[in-house]
């Protein structure tokens, strides 16, 4: 049962994401993007990693889709050339697509077989615990200067976009307009 809906969501995940490079329209771009970023937390669950899946809902499709639609509210969309909905290079990325497709099967299918006995061959072996507790040890012991390394890198350029984004500072604006009320 799970191989059918590991090819359903891995299927639905393909079409979405050629959708995404196909389409000339930027709103269905962007909701392809979404149905792509939702399969692909799909196939997280599948893998049995909620904790990615969580994270993959949260920040790609959550935070980073809706800075994608303000985007697009900034940008006159009806500007654009709707006469031809696919790009030129569509056969191109089709023809990639199916290259992909050939190597994944070449590649993948005899490994299979292999995979499959020696999981059940060590899987009285191993001490499954909760991804999320796993991970967050993993993250707070190990890794833990390069997570803090990574939030000051953000920050930094969260700082950096703020201040290229302001044209001009004026910090005595706000208490003109409060005098003159």
């Amino acid at each position: 049962m799970q191989l059918y809906f590991f090819i359903l969501f891995a299927s639905l995940t393909i079409i979405s994401a050629i959708t995404v490079i196909g389409s000339r329209n930027v709103v269905y771009c962007t909701f392809a993007l979404l149905a792509t970023l939702f399969n692909v937390a799909c196939l997280y669950i599948l893998l049995g990693a909620e904790f990615l899946a969580a994270i993959q809902l949260l920040i790609y499709a959550g935070a980073v889709l809706i800075l994608f639609i303000f985007t697009l509210m900034l940008i006159d969309v009806y500007k654009m050339n709707r006469d031809e909905q696919f790009h030129k290079q569509m056969r191109w990325v089709i023809v990639g697509g199916v290259l992909l497709a050939a190597e994944t099967l070449v590649f993948v299918l005899p490994r299979s077989k292999f995979l499959a006995a020696s999981r059940a061959a060590t899987e009285g072996n191993i001490l499954w615990e909760n991804n999320t507790l796993a991970l967050s040890k993993m993250l707070f012991t190990e890794y833990l200067f390069s997570f803090e390394v990574a939030s000051l890198v953000l920050l930094v350029a969260i700082i950096a976009a703020v201040i290229l984004g302001k044209t001009r500072i004026s910090v005595g604006a706000f208490s003109r307009q409060d005098s003159e009320e």
